[in-house]
């Protein structure tokens, strides 16, 4: 839940599991599209579902002159962090952008989510425009793909645009506008943004406004464009003949998502296994596919909980919330209830 505070600063509240007590996520979360007082903006905070328990959040850092910065939370808000970048560019040249002077920012907002691309039906595959930098906004962006939940990623050549993945993030297609080029064409790769190909599918200059595919299993894309003369086009291209194999067991490989600035293989109180496809395999899943997901608890640790209602901080240091202890019903000065809460979902045993 984000909330609008004095100063004009909006907070992320997460609630224990009945939805009743609410406790501080993350602070000073980026806003954009317009003032509260003109309805909800948009809130540059997402729930990463391709991989669980993980969120991501653009927020403001404590300069004079406030700028957003990108970071990422395993285990439910407890504790976030700077994303790091990819070692290289997308020619083979090794980068050098190391935290905290320089890590990887993602544009994205709750409502735009041509923007971001992470879904249950692709465990692992993250896809989202940004920049390398300080801060959001500070260079060029290009567009950064993720294959394991965040922790490492590749840069493509493609500036601003469109993407959008099938099948379940077997072909990544992209779409932009080139006013130089004879004709619109889309990029797609079916390795996971390791190579990409170019696809003339007119001959007319089509600026894309938006990319669709319904259900995400499926291989046929539809583009929404606009024409020179502002004419509206629908043009739907079917990945059937690219993808013309269907994946096989030796396709597949085994994925283990955790926190991976934790000290286990843990993923809230469990390691998790997914079958996914490699990334060197140009095949398709098919619509009837099940990746199979296993499940094993482990141990509880300090990383399995969080600060309770009426504290604050992080979960190695909950301290009670600075209030006015005489609007206490009682006057009381003490608290009764413990510092710390397991973190909604968590599945460790004590």
């Amino acid at each position: 839940m984000a909330v609008n505070h004095h100063q004009n600063l909006t907070n992320v509240y997460i609630s224990d599991k009945l939805g009743i007590n609410y406790t501080l996520a993350i602070d000073r979360i980026k806003i954009s599209g317009g003032a509260w007082i003109h309805g909800p903006p948009i809130i540059h905070f997402k729930v990463l579902l391709s991989m669980p328990g993980a969120y991501i959040a653009t927020q403001m850092n404590h300069e004079e002159d406030p700028k957003p910065i990108t970071k990422i939370s395993y285990n439910k808000g407890g504790s976030w962090h700077l994303i790091r970048a990819p070692t290289k560019d997308s020619f083979g040249s090794v980068i050098n952008c190391v935290p905290p002077a320089c890590s990887l920012h993602l544009d994205f907002s709750s409502y735009q989510n041509y923007r971001f691309y992470a879904t249950a039906s692709s465990p692992g595959l993250i896809i989202s425009f940004g920049n390398l930098g300080k801060y959001l906004g500070q260079n060029s962006y290009s567009m950064f793909i993720s294959q394991d939940g965040g922790n490492t990623w590749k840069v493509t050549q493609f500036g601003y645009g469109h993407f959008i993945a099938l099948d379940r993030g077997s072909i990544i297609v992209t779409a932009g506008y080139d006013s130089s080029a004879l004709g619109t064409f889309i990029n797609y790769s079916c390795n996971g943004g390791i190579d990409w190909k170019k696809l003339k599918f007119s001959n007319e200059k089509i600026r894309a406004i938006r990319l669709f595919v319904k259900p995400d299993t499926s291989l046929f894309v539809t583009i929404l464009g606009q024409k020179q003369s502002r004419e509206w086009i629908l043009a739907r291209l079917n990945f059937t003949s690219i993808l013309n194999r269907k994946c096989q067991i030796s396709d597949y490989k085994i994925w283990i998502p955790k926190d991976y600035y934790g000290k286990s293989n843990c993923t809230l109180g469990e390691i998790l296994s997914y079958r996914i496809r490699k990334p060197e395999s140009c095949c398709y899943n098919g619509q009837n596919f099940v990746g199979p997901k296993a499940a094993t608890s482990c141990p509880c640790s300090v990383e399995d909980f969080e600060c309770n209602y009426g504290f604050e901080g992080t979960s190695l240091n909950c301290s009670v919330i600075n209030v006015d202890r005489k609007e206490c019903n009682n006057g009381s000065q003490y608290f009764y209830a413990s510092k710390y809460r397991k973190v909604s979902g968590n599945h460790c045993e004590k």
